[in-house]
């Protein structure tokens, strides 16, 4: 059996928006064979949360304030690193300046990151 291929979600939260929808259908309809989702939120979870399917994508709310701060990118890569994540996909600027960064001291093999 191959290992599935880890792919963490970086949003800030997962509030009523078009990005949000759009992480929404990604992590639901993404082939459960071959890859298993997560998502991180930076400070906050959202109404989105009850539209995810819960069996398939594990959701964490991280709390963060605003701003970018050491200690942020420390619990992010700490995450990725305690996770086994394959792929980071960040999504906004906020999470691509903490995620990018907590990828990149973490060694993250695939950095994706898109500005909605």
């Amino acid at each position: 059996m191959n290992k599935k291929i880890k792919i963490l979600h970086v949003v800030d939260s997962l509030g009523v928006g078009g990005m949000e929808n759009g992480v929404v259908n990604i992590v639901n309809h993404i082939n459960p064979d071959i890859f298993e989702s997560q998502i991180i939120c930076l400070s906050a979870g959202g109404p989105f949360e009850e539209r995810v399917n819960h069996e398939r994508t594990r959701i964490e709310v991280l709390n963060i304030d605003d701003g970018v701060k050491y200690r942020h990118i420390k619990r992010i890569k700490s995450y990725l690193l305690e996770n086994e994540i394959d792929i980071i996909h960040t999504h906004n600027f906020a999470t691509g300046l903490k995620g990018v960064l907590a990828a990149r001291l973490a060694g993250t093999p695939v950095i994706i990151h898109g500005e909605h």
